[in-house]
């Protein structure tokens, strides 16, 4: 049987090069003006904290299901919490392009965590004893 998590993360990196892809082709092509160096480092931040948020949740899952609406929403604190450092971090070191990295930012935190909740989902409906 195939390990959730290595299904997840095979999906992951799909969804990641997809949305790379977009985000390279409208920054070279329609904006290329308020394209950033760090946004391939973004999306490398993102992919990381969702594959640890995600497998968290997973482990979670497995071991008491009682337990997972709480870890899930401490994960999701969590990944917000961690999510704002970095981009408070960033603003305050590189002020001149801070609107179009808050912007950029906030977009793959949807985005990402868009794809991770849809993950859980659908993980729960497969289980045979879910919370759903």
């Amino acid at each position: 049987m195939k390990s959730p998590f290595f299904a997840f993360l095979k999906k992951l990196t799909l969804f990641s090069l997809s949305i790379f892809l977009l985000a390279f082709l409208i920054f070279h092509y329609l904006i290329p003006v308020s394209f950033i160096n760090i946004l391939p480092f973004a999306f490398l931040f993102y992919f990381l904290l969702t594959a640890a948020t995600h497998l968290f949740l997973l482990k979670v899952a497995k071991q008491r299901i009682q337990r997972f609406i709480p870890s899930f929403i401490g994960a999701t604190a969590l990944k917000l919490f961690i999510s704002l450092t970095v981009l408070i971090i960033y603003v305050l070191l590189n002020r001149i392009q801070a609107i179009q990295f808050i912007l950029f930012f906030f977009m793959l935190y949807i985005c990402f965590s868009t794809f991770e909740i849809i993950a859980i989902l659908r993980y729960f409906k497969k289980q045979p004893s879910t919370l759903l």
